[in-house]
C-alpha cells in the first residue's frame, strides 16, 4: 500500500445496479477521477476475477440514440486493467430487458449469453473481438473484428456468422412492429448467414453492410387457412451500397424455387433502391392460386381457385412505373401465361371456368380465345388489355387509388345476365328489384375501372326485369366518360337503337345523356320491365299498345340515386292500338259526364311531343280519338300524381250512336274535335280525385277565336260578291259598246237558264 502497487484478485458484487450514461456531448458519467500529471502512480488494477450476480445494468448513449437494459444472472470478467494493452475475458448469462436503437426495439425479454475475449488497446482505444460467441435465445453467432474511435465517431470492422439458424427463431428476434406485419403467417427452415460491417458510424453516415444468406427446405404457411408455400430454397445477398443508405441498398435473390400444392415454381428477384424500389423479376412454373391467395390481401377478391402457368415471364423496372398511371405504356415486361380453370369470387359476383392463353408485351396483354362463366352467363372474348399489373398492385394496397384497366376487346355471349357479372346492388342484395323501383340504378363498380373499347354481340341479355336479344354495338370508356355507340337490340316485341354518354367522374354522382329510337315496342311490357320507371301514375297495368318514339334524355344520379328533379327528357311518341285501363283522370271525367266506357279507353293512334322536367310531364295540346270520346288535352302531370289538365270534350261525338258501341272501330270514329259544341274543362289536384271545373277562360278564348274566324269569312264573302258585281258591270258596258256582235235570243222554257239559276 505504501508503494501504491495494488492488485485486486477478486471482486464480487450481488443484487446491485450500474447506470452508465454518455450524454450528447460525449461526457461519460463514469469519468469521475481527476488526472494528476504532477506525480506518477504505480497503481495496478489487475483483476483475476470479477463476478456480478443478479446485477442490473443500464446503458444510455444519447449521441448514438441507444438505450439498453440487462439483468445478469451471473457475469464474470477478468483482465489486467492497469496495463495499456490487455485481454478482457468475458462470460455472461443475462436477460435483455430491451435494446433500443433510434426508434426500434430489439430482443425484449430475451436470454443472451456472451462468451469470449476482447483485446483492449487503451492507448489507441482499439478493441478486437477474438473467438467471441453470442447466443440469443439459443441462436449462436460468431463475432470477430474490431471497434476503434475515429475522432468523435466509431469505426467498425466486424463480422457475424452463423452456420445453423432456424427461420422461426429468427422471426421471433425481430422488432415488434415487424412481427405484427407477419403475425398471420408461420415459417420454418434452415438458415446460414454471414454479415459484415465495415466503416465509420457517425451522425451523417453508416458503415458498409453486406450480408449473404441461404434458406434450405423452408416453408411459409398462412395461419387458419390451407395456404402454404413449401420446399423453399433460395440464395440471396444484401448490401447498403456505396453511399451506405436506403437509396443505394439492394437485395438480390439470385435463385429461388418452391412448391405450391405439388406444383413447382422458380425464379429470381432483385430489388434496388429501397426509397424508390427498382425490381428485376422473373418467374417460370405453375402456381396453385388457392394455396397462394391467403398470402395476398385484396379488398376486391374474397377467394380464388385454379392455376396459372408461367412461361418465362419477367418485369424489369421501378415499382413506381407499375403503380403510377402516367407510366402505363412504359413497362419492360414480357412472357406468356395460361389460366387454367380459374374461379374468382368477389364481393359482388363469382366467375368460373376462366381459361385462356395470354402474351405479355410491356404493359399490354393480348389474348385470342379466353372464356369464363358467371352464374348462367357465358362470355368469350379476344383482344388486348393494358394496365393489369398496375391494377393488381394498387388493389393490394388499400391506401392507394385503384388503377384502371385498359381494354380493346371483342366479346360474344349466348346468355348474359347483368347481375351475374356485376352482382346485385350491395345496399339491398335481398331485393334488387326494390332498388330499381326506387330509382337506384347505381353505376356498376367495374365501370370505374375500365378504359378503352368493348364491342360485340349478345344473344340473350337481361338486367333485373329487362330482357333483350340480338344485341350488338360498341361501348367506349374514355377517362371518366362512357360512350354508347350504335347500340341496337330487339326488346319488348320491337327494336331499340341508341347512342349516349355516361359521365362517371364522381363515384357518387353521374350524368347520362341518351338519344334513343324505339320502334313498335309493347308499351305495357316496357313499363313492366323497367319497374314503371319509379313512378305509379302510369303503369304497365294501365297503359298498353305499340310505342314508337324518338327520345332525348338527360338524367342525374346523386349518391347513386336517380335525381328525379334533374331528369329532363323530350320524346316524340306515337302509340298505336292503345288502351287506358282505369286511368284515374279519365275515371274522374266519368263522374262528370256519366260515361261508363271511360274505364276502358281504346284509341287507334295517339301522337304528341312530351317533355319531362322538374318531376313533371308537360303535355302540349293534342287530339285523342277514342271509343268513348274525342277530346283535346294539354297540361302537366307530376311524378307525385298531381295533375293540371285542360280538356276540350266534343259533345257531338258524345251524343252520337257511335259513342254507345261496345266495339271500337277506328274507321267509323269521328276523327275531329270540331263541330257542334265543345265542352271546356279544367282538371286539377290529385289524379285519383281531381277537381273538375268548367273552363270559362277557354270558352271565352274559343268564342273570340270563332268570332275572328266568322269576321274573316264574312269579309271574304263580301269581297267575292263585290268582285262578282264588278265583273257583271264590266260585261254590260262591253256589250253596250259593241253593237256589231252577233245577238242571241232566249226562248221561254230554256232549261239552261233554270239550271244556272
Amino acid at each position: 500500500m505504501l508503494h501504491k502497487n495494488y492488485t485486486i484478485e477478486k471482486i464480487t458484487a450481488e443484487d446491485g445496479m450500474a447506470n452508465i450514461k454518455v450524454d450528447a456531448a460525449s461526457n461519460a458519467n463514469y469519468l469521475i477521477f481527476k488526472s494528476d500529471t504532477a506525480s506518477s502512480s504505480n497503481f495496478n488494477m489487475k483483476i483475476t476475477e470479477a463476478a456480478f450476480k443478479n446485477f442490473k445494468l443500464s446503458y444510455i448513449d444519447e449521441q448514438q440514440q441507444q438505450h439498453s437494459s440487462f439483468q445478469t444472472k451471473l457475469a464474470t470478467i477478468s483482465g489486467d486493467f492497469s496495463s495499456q494493452r490487455f485481454t478482457l475475458q468475458l462470460k455472461s448469462d443475462m436477460i435483455s430487458d430491451f435494446i433500443k436503437s433510434e426508434s426500434s426495439t430489439y430482443f425484449p425479454n430475451k436470454k443472451i449469453e456472451i462468451n469470449g475475449s476482447i483485446d483492449c488497446d487503451l492507448q489507441k482505444k482499439i478493441y478486437n473481438f477474438q473467438k467471441t460467441t453470442i447466443a440469443i435465445e439459443g441462436n449462436q453467432f460468431q463475432l470477430k473484428g474490431s471497434i476503434s474511435p475515429l475522432h468523435e465517431n466509431k469505426q467498425y470492422h466486424l463480422e457475424f456468422a452463423s452456420a445453423s439458424l432456424q427461420l422461426e427463431d429468427i422471426i421471433e428476434l425481430l422488432p415488434d412492429q415487424f412481427k405484427k406485419q407477419i403475425a398471420t403467417y408461420s415459417a420454418s427452415g434452415n438458415i446460414t448467414m454471414q454479415i459484415k460491417i465495415d466503416g465509420v458510424k457517425s451522425a451523417t453516415a453508416d458503415p458498409i453492410i453486406t450480408a449473404e444468406f441461404q434458406l434450405q427446405d423452408g416453408s411459409i404457411r398462412s395461419k387458419g387457412t390451407n395456404g402454404a408455400i413449401e420446399k423453399i430454397n433460395l440464395t440471396a445477398n444484401f448490401t447498403n451500397g456505396k453511399n451506405q443508405n436506403a437509396s443505394t441498398s439492394q437485395i438480390d435473390f439470385k435463385t429461388f424455387s418452391a412448391t405450391i400444392a405439388e406444383q413447382n415454381i422458380r425464379g429470381s428477384l432483385l430489388i434496388k433502391n429501397f426509397n424508390a424500389p427498382f425490381i428485376d423479376f422473373s418467374v417460370d412454373g405453375k402456381i396453385d392460386l388457392e394455396k397462394l391467395f391467403p398470402f395476398i390481401k385484396s379488398n376486391e377478391i374474397k377467394n380464388i381457385y385454379g392455376a396459372v402457368e408461367f412461361h418465362n415471364c419477367y418485369y424489369h423496372g421501378s415499382v413506381s412505373q407499375i403503380i403510377a398511371s402516367s407510366s402505363k405504356g412504359n413497362l419492360n415486361a414480357g412472357g406468356k401465361f395460361d389460366l387454367q380453370n380459374i374461379a374468382i369470387e368477389t364481393m359482388q359476383a363469382k366467375y368460373e371456368k376462366l381459361n385462356g392463353s395470354f402474351a405479355i408485351d410491356g404493359n399490354s396483354i393480348s389474348f385470342q380465345t379466353c372464356s369464363f362463366t358467371a352464374g348462367k352467363s357465358d362470355l368469350s372474348f379476344s383482344g388486348t388489355t393494358t394496365n393489369v399489373i398496375p391494377f393488381l398492385f394498387s388493389s393490394l394496397d388499400s391506401t392507394k387509388k385503384l388503377q384502371k384497366i385498359g381494354l380493346n376487346v371483342k366479346l360474344t355471349s349466348d346468355v348474359f345476365h347483368w347481375e351475374d357479372l356485376v352482382g346485385n346492388n350491395s345496399d339491398n342484395k335481398n331485393n334488387p328489384k326494390q332498388n330499381s323501383a326506387a330509382g337506384d340504378y347505381s353505376i356498376p363498380q367495374m365501370f370505374y375501372l375500365l378504359v378503352g373499347t368493348v364491342e360485340g354481340t349478345i344473344g340473350d341479355f337481361s338486367y333485373d326485369r329487362f330482357k333483350a336479344s340480338s344485341i350488338h354495338g360498341k361501348i367506349i370508356f374514355i377517362l371518366n366518360q362512357i360512350y354508347f355507340n350504335d347500340l341496337s337490340m330487339k326488346a319488348e316485341g320491337g327494336t331499340i337503337t341508341a347512342n349516349g354518354k355516361l359521365n362517371i367522374e364522381s363515384p357518387s354522382n353521374s350524368k347520362l345523356e341518351l338519344v334513343a329510337n324505339l320502334n313498335q315496342l309493347n308499351i305495357s311490357q316496357l313499363f313492366f320491365e323497367f319497374n314503371n320507371f319509379g313512378q305509379q301514375m302510369i303503369t304497365d297495368k294501365i297503359l298498353s299498345g305499340n310505342l314508337t318514339a324518338s327520345i332525348s334524355l338527360q338524367s342525374i344520379w346523386d349518391d347513386k340515386k336517380l335525381n328525379k328533379e334533374k331528369l329532363h327528357a323530350i320524346a316524340d311518341i306515337t302509340i298505336e292500338d292503345g288502351e287506358l285501363n282505369n286511368f284515374e283522370p279519365m275515371l274522374a271525367l266519368s263522374k262528370f259526364i256519366k260515361v261508363n266506357e271511360l274505364k276502358d279507353i281504346r284509341f287507334s293512334k295517339m301522337q304528341n311531343q312530351l317533355e319531362v322536367t322538374h318531376q313533371q310531364v308537360i303535355i302540349p295540346s293534342m287530339q285523342i280519338f277514342t271509343n268513348a270520346m274525342n277530346l283535346t288535352l294539354s297540361g302537366t302531370h307530376g311524378f307525385n300524381n298531381i295533375i293540371d289538365y285542360k280538356v276540350q270534350l266534343n259533345l257531338l261525338r258524345l251524343l252520337t250512336d257511335k259513342f254507345r258501341k261496345t266495339s271500337f272501330d277506328p274507321g267509323v270514329t269521328e276523327q275531329s274535335t270540331e263541330g257542334f259544341l265543345n265542352l271546356f274543362l279544367t282538371m286539377k289536384g290529385d289524379a285519383s280525385n281531381p277537381v273538375i271545373k268548367y273552363d270559362k277562360q277557354s270558352v271565352k278564348q274559343k268564342i273570340n277565336a270563332d268570332l275572328a274566324i266568322e269576321k274573316t269569312t264574312l269579309k271574304e264573302t263580301l269581297k267575292k260578291e263585290f268582285k262578282k258585281q264588278e265583273s257583271i258591270q264590266q260585261q254590260e258596258e262591253k256589250e253596250a259598246s259593241d253593237q256589231n256582235q252577233i245577238q242571241f235570243f232566249q226562248f221561254e222554257g230554256d232549261s239552261t237558264n233554270n239550271e244556272n239559276e
